[in-house]
């Protein structure tokens, strides 16, 4: 799909492309979640008398939120996000998460420590999940 035609490496309906969309889509929504959950317990605290029902947000024993989510709009806006990201960038997330490379292997292919490479990750992990919620506020 995107993917492809972006001239991305990897399949974009491979067994692990769609384990990594899951992955980032879940710790998104679970992120969001819990910002909800932390909003509603601060208005409680601060307002006894207010009734907001937490159990809408934490009731979800009954369904995945990866298998969930990943119909419809949300796997769009991933690609969509993944294409803004610089190329260094990109690759850096296909190869950590696509083909499962460690932390030194991505250290000795690039010449560079294993903090650094670390860090880079977090960093791109970081703008990849602010550029997603940012994406999805505004739509």
């Amino acid at each position: 799909m995107k993917l492809l035609s972006a001239g991305f490496c990897g399949d974009p309906h491979s067994h692990k492309t769609r384990n990594y969309i899951r992955k980032a889509t879940r710790h998104v929504c679970i992120s969001r979640m819990r910002k909800e959950i932390a909003r509603q317990k601060y208005c409680n605290n601060s307002n006894p008398d207010s009734m907001i029902n937490i159990e809408t947000v934490t009731d979800m024993q009954t369904m995945d939120i990866g298998e969930t989510v990943i119909d419809g709009m949300i796997v769009s806006t991933l690609y969509d996000v993944i294409d803004e990201l610089e190329h260094d960038e990109q690759n850096l997330i296909f190869d950590k998460y696509f083909y499962n490379k460690k932390y030194f292997q991505l250290a000795a292919e690039q010449g560079v420590s294993y903090h650094v490479i670390k860090r880079k990750l977090l960093a791109v992990n970081k703008k990849l999940k602010q550029k997603l919620m940012n994406t999805i506020a505004y739509q």
